[in-house]
């Protein structure tokens, strides 16, 4: 269980201030699929990249998660570009004997030796969420995974992200 104790992140400093976090409570579950949806500006992102220890928060505290403990999809990809999409997921795992069946569940087996940069938007966001998949980590944080998908692969990486919070 993750708990969230009077939360608070700034930004900025003095009379330049944004508060991003204002005195969050939350508990979170062991497993399970957790969805926080809101309006642009409104701190989500801010939110995960707290809870996955990404940004420091300025006040309060978060138990029950450590760093090591969580993998994340974000919403640029963090890719490296001109390296080939098994090349990127071989990198930030040992974990290379499922690469194919992840490859092949998101629908990227076929890509698997091409670059990064000659991907489309949707493909670098699937291979992202593969990455966040093969690193195994009790939580997986993903900050809108489907932003850059059509209707098709977005119904199928939810499907996946559900399945996957059956476990995590």
């Amino acid at each position: 269980m993750i708990q969230l104790k009077n939360v608070n992140k700034i930004y900025g400093h003095d009379d330049n201030e944004i508060i991003a976090l204002n005195n969050i409570n939350l508990t979170l579950p062991e497993k399970g699929l957790v969805i926080i949806i809101g309006e642009s500006g409104l701190g989500k992102s801010t939110l995960l990249n707290c809870l996955s220890k990404i940004e420091k928060i300025n006040s309060g505290e978060i138990e029950g998660i450590s760093k090591e403990e969580v993998s994340f999809v974000f919403q640029d990809y963090q890719l490296i570009e001109n390296l080939s999409v098994k090349e990127n997921l071989v990198l930030f795992s040992d974990n290379i004997s499922n690469i194919d069946f992840i490859l092949d569940k998101l629908d990227l087996l076929r890509f698997k030796n091409k670059k990064v940069n000659e991907l489309s938007g949707g493909q670098k966001q699937r291979v992202a969420i593969a990455r966040s998949i093969i690193l195994n980590t009790k939580y997986l944080f993903a900050d809108e995974p489907t932003g850059n998908l059509d209707s098709d692969n977005s119904m199928k990486i939810a499907k996946i992200l559900k399945e996957i919070s059956s476990d995590k």
